[in-house]
């Protein structure tokens, strides 16, 4: 498993960030206090907010080449 701080800072951002998520083949979360939220959905994602300090947690092991994509949603 793998955790990262994320925030969202627009719609377009939330809606980039599913559509990516939905080609990685494991299961995410997406946590603010003691919300979770399906990390393939949009509307779960958007429920939670914007500009909000959010934890993914990856329920699997990243390829190298996705780590980049995550780092512009790190704080």
């Amino acid at each position: 498993m793998e955790e990262y701080v994320i925030i969202f800072h627009s719609l377009k951002q939330i809606y980039n960030f599913v559509h990516w998520a939905e080609e990685i083949p494991y299961h995410m979360d997406i946590s603010h206090g003691s919300i979770i939220v399906d990390g393939k959905s949009i509307q779960g994602i958007m429920a939670v907010g914007l500009e909000q300090e959010l934890h993914l947690h990856v329920y699997g092991q990243l390829q190298n080449k996705d780590k980049p994509y995550i780092q512009q949603f790190t704080k």
